[in-house]
């Protein structure tokens, strides 16, 4: 009984482990997102033009003090961002080259009131919650390859735990007798409850102080939210549990049980479900960290070509300072015309006035025309880089030296060999008119490379949880000759604007190039590319470590559950068994039939994994696997049921 007691304990403690483990990894990946230890931001969408900003700045200053709070600014010095701190008396001169306009972190949560004091001295602005603390629990149970695996521990410990209570049925159903059963099935619930509510609290505690809970309040609340969502679903399914076990004792019939004839039947049934959707789970889950690992390797692998790259960038802008971002209404006014060119043609001169050498673009063409099917390989696999781009993949020895292009070609396109039939869908993608001043230069160069030859894509876009490419085979480059470029052209001038949100600075003079082609106040921030991605990979590599050890909990998990199913339907047959292993063809036809059951679960299983994720190679090597397993576990049983033989025809089947 002891021994039973300490299992129960010991495997609601082992659980809340986990789903502590698998919560620290989820905050680990939201928090990266949020730069400060802030509440709410506040996005300033516009401002009185009568006053400086530096005005601006010291009311925001004053109205920080005055509030008790403290609001964070993103400021680009020496091609860094780093943080103004409003509400702790920095030096203001610190922002003289700021724009006030754009977006703000708040320590604390900001009323309507705040809003309408700033709206009163000439500031427009809007308030968000950072993050949404309640969606870090609701994505730990319904998002992603966590999710699975998350559903895959609750249901098995929720499984396992019911077993053990069922074991105990012979003493419970004394208490019945007792009048005591409902005392002992309250007394059962509330010990559940309340043991995982101890562990919960302490090990999600652990979790929110390991990352950096007491520095950042909003990492509690995560913290708090992932702990009451799984709290909510737990203590549901130990309610259910514990009332399975309860309508069960309370309706078998004593002697029945204390004859071994509780209705094992029906719950094998029910164990029969629950291998099979536990064995889909874990499939699904082994599965897809198994393709993670390869993209992540990659990743891994990449960050050596990054090194060479620390002091590069990317920036984001903010379009506050686009002088038509506030106004809404239609853009056929000549002045709302001539105002987005002079603003598109600012962002142009940013690019063009870099030096050549010290800035690398790759921009996939994705725009779309009629003439040009969706599907043709050029729609798909068409970059418009610089020379740069091809230099730097010709120092790490991707690509071989090309030929020299003639210079009066408007665009000069790369063209692997096996594709130089996409020359004419090339020429309809990138027929925009006339966008050269000189009306007598040819469009259009095509030269031709060798095929199969990779590239490093300097990819340090990153979407959702998808790894960026960086290597990528037979692409077509289209290198623009921007000298050529009419800048009276608003399609023309868009084109290296355009290039400019798709390409990597060298830090050194970014300040100054920004500042002299005025373009530095609708600069929202700068990011390091090559400390982003070795910020992302470990994250992902974090993330694959909590995946595979939650699998590895998971695997064992499972293996307990189906050996008690295999051990429950030897148990039904055991006096059987035994009796008639004196006549062994009758005896392994018993065995047969258990395990032909058991076979026909993992098959069921397989084919459930195989249906949700189509990977039949993987999907057979785990059966393979399975079957392994499946038939140790019939050893073991057998070699149990050999042992005890004696007790078994005594009526002692729990020893199988």
């Amino acid at each position: 009984m002891k021994k039973i007691l300490q299992s129960k304990y010991l495997i609601i403690f082992i659980v809340t482990f986990f789903l502590g483990l698998l919560s620290f990894v989820q905050v680990r990946e939201i928090k990266s997102y949020i730069v400060y230890p802030a509440s709410e931001t506040l996005s300033i969408k516009q401002v009185d033009d009568t006053k400086a900003n530096k005005d601006y700045f010291e009311i925001l200053e004053q109205f920080a003090v005055t509030h008790h709070i403290e609001l964070y600014y993103p400021v680009v010095t020496s091609g860094k961002t780093e943080t103004f701190t409003f509400g702790k008396g920095e030096d203001l001169t610190k922002l003289k080259n700021s724009y006030v306009v754009g977006g703000y972190w708040s320590s604390d949560n900001l009323s309507q009131d705040d809003l309408n004091f700033l709206k009163n001295k000439g500031i427009i602005s809007e308030k968000f919650p950072a993050f949404s603390p309640q969606m870090s629990g609701l994505s730990l149970l319904f998002s992603g390859l966590k999710s699975l695996i998350t559903w895959g521990i609750i249901i098995t410990f929720i499984t396992i735990l019911t077993l053990l209570k069922l074991l105990k049925s012979k003493a419970v159903i004394i208490r019945r007798s007792l009048g005591t059963l409902r005392k002992y099935a309250l007394i059962e619930l509330v010990t559940d409850v309340a043991s995982y509510l101890v562990f919960g609290m302490s090990v999600f505690t652990l979790v929110g102080i390991l990352n950096g809970g007491l520095v950042y309040t909003n990492v509690f609340s995560m913290v708090i939210a992932l702990f009451l969502t799984l709290s909510i679903v737990i203590i549901i399914l130990l309610i259910l549990a514990n009332l399975l076990v309860f309508l069960v004792i309370q309706f078998s019939n004593p002697i029945s049980i204390f004859k071994n004839k509780l209705p094992n039947k029906g719950f094998l049934g029910i164990l029969s479900v629950l291998n099979i959707f536990i064995l889909i789970i874990f499939g699904t889950s082994l599965i897809k960290t198994i393709k993670t690992i390869q993209p992540i390797y990659e990743a891994y692998h990449s960050m050596s070509q990054w090194q060479n790259y620390q002091d590069y960038l990317t920036y984001s802008r903010h379009g506050l300072d686009n002088p038509n971002s506030v106004d809404e209404d239609h853009r056929l006014d000549k002045n709302q015309m001539a105002e987005e060119l002079t603003y598109t043609r600012k962002w142009a001169t940013f690019y063009l006035a870099y030096p050549k050498e010290k800035v690398i673009t790759n921009m996939p063409l994705n725009w779309q025309v009629e003439a040009v099917s969706e599907t043709a390989y050029s729609s798909q696999n068409t970059h418009i880089v610089n020379r740069q781009f091809l230099k730097e993949n010709q120092k790490m020895g991707y690509l071989e030296k090309l030929a020299e292009p003639v210079k009066n070609y408007l665009y000069t396109i790369y063209l692997p060999e096996k594709y130089t039939d996409e020359r004419e869908n090339l020429e309809k993608l990138l027929d925009m008119g006339e966008l050269s001043l000189d009306k007598t230069i040819s469009k259009f160069q095509f030269i031709t490379i060798k095929n199969g030859q990779e590239t490093f894509q300097f990819n340090s876009t990153i979407e959702g949880q998808a790894i960026p490419e960086q290597l990528q085979k037979d692409q077509i480059f289209v290198v623009v000759n921007t000298a050529l470029l009419d800048m009276t052209n608003i399609v023309a001038a868009d084109l290296p604007r355009a290039l400019s949100e798709q390409s990597i600075f060298e830090r050194h003079g970014f300040d100054g190039i920004a500042k002299q082609t005025d373009v530095q106040k609708g600069i929202l921030d700068t990011t390091n590319v090559y400390q982003r991605m070795s910020t992302y990979v470990t994250e992902l590599f974090n993330s694959l470590l909590a995946n595979a050890i939650s699998l590895v909990l998971l695997f064992i998990f499972q293996i307990m559950i189906f050996y008690k199913f295999i051990s429950l339907a030897i148990r039904l047959k055991a006096k059987q068994i035994v009796i008639t292993s004196l006549y062994r063809p009758k005896s392994k036809k018993i065995f047969f039939s258990i395990l032909a059951l058991a076979f026909g679960i993992n098959i069921v299983s397989s084919i459930g994994v195989w249906l949700l994720t189509k990977e039949l190679v993987l999907i057979l090597i785990m059966l393979s696997f399975l079957i392994l397993e499946m038939l140790i576990l019939m050893t073991v049983s057998a070699i149990k049921l050999k042992k005890y033989r004696v007790q078994i025809l005594k009526g002692e089947v729990e020893v199988v």
